[in-house]
């Protein structure tokens, strides 16, 4: 069937072309160009309204737009980029074709999302007739439903059919202005609008009564999923994507990368996920030396072509270097010598220098590696940490899990998957006893270290500090009122922060650019090191997670939890650091088993007053500022990014600082919730290597499947209440994911 606006298109062209034969007025034709802008103040352009407005102060971008200025496509000249007074891009060139997928990749802290933001606050010089979507923030919460928020840019629509209105009645009928605005009608056609918008919704992650659900009873990581459906929804011709997997489980990404690959406009993106970006991309735009470099193909392509041109470079960089340097020794031999050989000599000067007017190859300048270290800490005789019959749930009436049994000891190598909402992030918590169960318990040796990565560290940075102040305020406030002797070292530790907070932190000179992740081995206990008994939870009895889980974990074991958001896959960390209690069954920790957890709120536990180092310091007093340092440098900072306030750090650098504090702590366990958010792509592989490296057990929930992939021994699926291994590995499972979706390759 033919829908209203594309009637009202084929109306308004018969129109048009009857105008042309009676000729097109100077003020029809302004006004239609004003027309050609109408987009521009749509409600795309206001859901992004301010995005980046509190930093564009801070930030100053400079372009000239050599493309025409009707072009779909975007080719801006002589960009520059600067923030802080820090030059991000110098002199280089942007180019977006209309229906390209870009993936935009650079270590973390080179711009990458300052770049967006620029874009997406129309720093550039953009053809207004080209709408722009900036999703970096989740949707306001308010009293509107989910659907409601994803549909309400209707307002847009109503706008455009005012303006078709207009031009219509105008002498030359609107031309190429009237063919965009109803382009972007059909766009928006209100007939389909709802069941679009439920589709969308749908796909990542919400049932109908999470449609029905009012947007401020959600959390941020679902209202950034909110932001996303909008931002689908909307099909702007410029759609900017900052890490849009952040918040997603699996069976999500799948989807989304799914839906991307349909994207016809504009679409340039940051990923952390290779996987994503080798689906999704058409192009890669690289930033290096403050250059932008493009590349066809996708993530794989991308590092193949790069691979070979690099070797090309430095074949005829090395040629080059050989030929000036015997030139060089040609003319101090003989450019005093005789007329001949002085001749000869002043010819080959006369090569010289039209080869340096020229320009030289550049020698190729390789990526910093950072290699992740964790220290080893022993062995500690399994299970370190053991659910026994744990049962949890939020509330008794909505269980998570029921009856977990299992153990965890050093040589575990879990990755937890799962929906969002299954459950895997909850089972995190359950194991470094951040949450009880209902039923159960979860046994930890006493001498478990247990550390854990989230998603919620970041926050607990102070940003305003540089991370070596952050660590040493860290130190004393935890230390300076214990023993007389930690006493005296914390004071000591306060004499030197007072010092350095009068004389100014000394940067140290780092000649080693091979940024390397470390965790200490800490050697073997006896397995299980932690086991889930009858392990039975649920944030209220009647609402059960878990029922009867039994398992253990060693420090063997390489667990990826896997599953749907809210299936409960954080809980079962929770279970086992004993954050919370089993209802039911019991979890068990090897007396010795020290367990550390990764997860997204760490970061708010972060002084971002105080530099990494300070804080450092301040977290565990009583070592020299050189071990300090040595150890933060392990993961990736060094030098100044050490001793500015880490408020000035990127996020992905704030995730390494708190690396560097949980490895310190030389656990046997690792529990690592979505620990890939913020960091660049060679940081992942480093922090892959390190894991696979180091002698400990670890329990991973990550949305990565390429990580997953690299470190993960074993699948669990958080779902049912229950955590049952996958029988194959991650990709196994991704595929089960797409052929859930309906979709086929």
């Amino acid at each position: 069937m033919v829908s209203d606006a594309s009637k009202k298109k084929a109306a308004a062209k018969k129109a048009a072309a009857a105008a042309k034969r009676g000729g097109k007025s100077a003020a029809a034709s302004s006004k239609a160009a004003a027309a050609s802008k109408v987009p521009n103040g749509s409600a795309v352009d206001k859901v992004a309204d301010g995005v980046g407005s509190l930093q564009i102060s801070d930030r100053t971008c400079t372009g000239v737009l050599a493309s025409h200025p009707q072009s779909r496509d975007i080719h801006i000249e002589s960009l520059s980029l600067t923030f802080h007074g820090h030059d991000l891009i110098v002199d280089s060139e942007l180019e977006l074709n209309y229906g390209r997928r870009y993936g935009l990749l650079g270590l973390n802290g080179c711009g990458k999302s300052t770049l967006l933001s620029a874009i997406g606050c129309r720093e550039l010089p953009i053809p207004d007739h080209m709408d722009i979507y900036h999703l970096s923030r989740e949707i306001e919460a308010s009293d509107m439903s989910s659907l409601e928020a994803v549909i309400s840019c209707d307002e847009e629509r109503l706008k455009l059919e005012k303006e078709v209105e207009m031009l219509a009645g105008e002498d030359g009928g609107g031309g190429e202005a009237l063919d965009r605005i109803y382009e972007r009608l059909e766009a928006l056609d209100a007939s389909t609008a709802e069941k679009r918008a439920a589709e969308i919704l749908y796909g990542l992650g919400f049932n109908k009564q999470m449609q029905a659900k009012k947007t401020r009873d959600f959390s941020g990581g679902w209202r950034m999923r909110i932001a996303l459906a909008r931002a689908l929804f909307m099909n702007p011709t410029i759609l900017l994507l900052d890490e849009p997997t952040n918040h997603l489980d699996l069976e999500a990404c799948v989807w989304l990368e799914e839906t991307l690959k349909k994207f016809d406009r504009i679409l340039v993106v940051v990923s952390h996920s290779q996987d994503f970006l080798n689906g999704v991309c058409t192009n890669i735009i690289h930033m290096q030396n403050k250059k932008l470099k493009f590349y066809t193909g996708n993530y794989d392509q991308y590092v193949q072509t790069r691979s070979e041109l690099e070797e090309n470079q430095m074949k005829q960089y090395k040629w080059e270097q050989e030929q000036i340097a015997s030139m060089k020794e040609y003319i101090a031999r003989f450019g005093h010598g005789s007329a001949k050989l002085a001749r000869q000599a002043q010819s080959k000067e006369k090569t010289l220098a039209k080869m340096e007017r020229g320009g030289l190859t550049e020698k190729v300048v390789k990526d910093k590696v950072l290699v992740f270290r964790f220290t080893d800490v022993g062995k500690l005789p399994p299970p370190v940490l053991q659910f026994v019959g744990v049962t949890f749930g939020y509330t008794p009436d909505n269980l998570i899990y029921k009856n977990l049994d299992f153990g965890v000891d050093l040589d575990s190598r879990i990755a937890l998957v799962g929906p969002n909402g299954a459950g895997k992030s909850t089972l995190l918590k359950l194991m470094t006893g951040d949450l009880a169960p209902l039923d159960g318990m979860v046994r930890r040796h006493n001498h478990l270290r247990i550390a854990q990565f989230h998603q919620h560290l970041a926050e607990k940075l102070d940003l305003e500090m540089p991370a070596l102040q952050y660590m040493m305020k860290e130190y004393i406030a935890r230390f300076g009122h214990g023993s007389a002797k930690l006493a005296r070292q914390a004071q000591s530790k306060e004499k030197t922060l007072a010092k350095m907070e009068r004389g100014g932190l000394t940067e140290k000179v780092v000649k080693d650019k091979v940024l390397v992740f470390r965790f200490t081995d800490v050697g073997k206990l006896p397995p299980p090191v932690l086991q889930f008994v009858g392990v039975t939870f649920g944030y209220t009895p009647d609402n059960l997670i878990y029922k009867n889980l039994d398992f253990g974990v060693d420090l063997d074991s390489r667990i990826a939890l896997v599953g749907p958001n809210g299936a409960g896959k954080s809980t079962l960390l929770k279970l086992m650091t004993g954050d919370l209690a089993p209802l039911d069954g019991m979890v068990r920790r090897h007396n010795h088993l020290r367990i550390a957890q990764f997860h997204q709120h760490l970061a708010e536990k972060l002084d971002l007053e105080m530099p990494a180092l300070q804080y450092m310091m301040k977290e565990y007093p009583g070592n020299e500022e050189e071990r300090m340092r040595a150890a933060i440098g392990k993961f990736g900072l060094s030098g100044k990014a050490q001793v500015m306030p880490m408020n000035n750090l990127s996020d992905g650098q704030r995730s390494r600082v708190i690396f560097a504090w949980l490895a310190w702590r030389q656990p046997h366990l690792l529990l690592l919730d979505e620990p890939t958010n913020h960091l660049d792509i060679e940081t992942i592989d480093s922090l892959a290597e390190a894991l696979n490296e180091w002698d400990g057990g670890l329990v991973l929930v990550s949305h990565d499947f390429r990580l997953i992939n690299q470190v993960a021994e074993e699948i669990w699926v958080c779902e049912n209440q229950a955590a049952t291994r996958w029988e194959g590995d991650i990709m196994d499972f991704k595929q089960h994911l797409r052929s859930k979706t309906e979709f086929s390759d």
